[in-house]
């Protein structure tokens, strides 16, 4: 009898709820497993199991029900200040190598990891970035993500498992969650609706590529239920919009859309900030016929609506 399940690792915060609100589309089961679940339980089919990749009896319980498994698990961002490289790898690096230790023994599972386009190439002259550029992250949260990418290709080798990697581009849309680091248009409504200034780091022209929550849950159902060139087995696509937009030129969308004046102030540049990338999606719109359908605008206005309604709950 074939497997029907997905597991979704680190499947509670803002894109794994997203994603298991596409997944159950396909009525295949989903487990979630999570540091901050509280207990196991059941939910419109989704079953919920508390728990860490370093308890490897939880993983090797359920690692025999799947047949694919989303690895969207990450403690770290690029905003959050952070001056030890070991913090990453005890945080990120670490539990993937134990999550790998276990996965090793079901090589027909297939693996989806979300890397991130945002970061991981560092600074490049050329735009858009296609996946053959040089990866020079410059944040040790980029630097992670580099090194799971190189473990998962080695991983892949060694045991001929099938290991898609997506890169996705800033994302955003409704349900992400203000918080002080990361998730620039989220801040921007937060500041506009409660009249706050928001601190932008540097002249506010640094240049991002934001990708609409849903497009992102879109390309990771398409990379699941497609088999991408059957001539490879580690496989890695750009996720992005293609087209960029700096801090500004965003700030004004949510001000045209809101009719409301976004305060601002400009403070020093952070070192680890990548100063532009646009991410050319032409590789996965043509081995897994994707493509964004939600332009920024729109976007931002459903995030906005989202937004409303949740602090007209509050």
């Amino acid at each position: 009898m074939n497997k029907m399940c997905t597991l979704l690792i680190g499947g509670n915060g803002f894109i794994g709820q997203a994603l298991v609100r596409r997944l159950k589309k396909r009525n295949k089961s989903i487990y979630i497993l999570a540091r901050s679940l509280g207990q196991q339980r059941i939910e419109d089919g989704i079953s919920f199991f508390p728990g860490s990749l370093d308890d490897e009896k939880i993983v090797n319980d359920l690692l025999p029900q799947c047949d694919e498994v989303l690895y969207l698990a990450s403690n770290t961002t690029p905003g959050i200040p952070n001056n030890s490289p070991l913090y990453e790898f005890e945080a990120n690096i670490n539990p993937l190598l134990s999550f790998i230790r276990c996965l090793q023994n079901y090589p027909k599972i297939h693996l989806l990891f979300l890397s991130s386009g945002g970061s991981i190439y560092g600074d490049h002259d050329k735009q858009p970035i296609s996946e053959e550029a040089l990866l020079k992250p410059l944040s040790y949260h980029a630097s992670g993500k580099a090194i799971a990418e190189s473990i998962l290709s080695a991983y892949s080798n060694q045991t001929s498992s099938q290991v898609t990697i997506l890169r996705p581009s800033n994302v955003y849309g409704p349900g992400q969650p203000v918080t002080p680091h990361f998730g620039l248009i989220p801040k921007i409504l937060d500041c506009i609706y409660h009249e706050k200034e928001i601190q932008i780091w540097g002249d506010g022209e640094i240049t991002r590529d934001y990708l609409y929550i849903d497009d992102l849950a879109d390309a990771c159902d398409k990379a699941l239920s497609q088999h991408p060139k059957p001539s490879s087995l580690y496989n890695v696509y750009n996720v992005g919009s293609s087209h960029g937009y700096t801090i500004n030129q965003v700030c004004k969308i949510a001000e045209d859309i809101t009719e409301k004046t976004c305060k601002k102030t400009y403070i020093v540049a952070r070192i680890a900030d990548v100063k532009h990338v646009v991410l050319d999606i032409s590789l996965i719109s043509d081995e897994l016929c994707w493509q964004p359908v939600t332009d920024l605008v729109t976007g931002v206005s459903k995030t906005l609506e989202w937004f409303l309604r949740k602090a007209e709950n509050v």
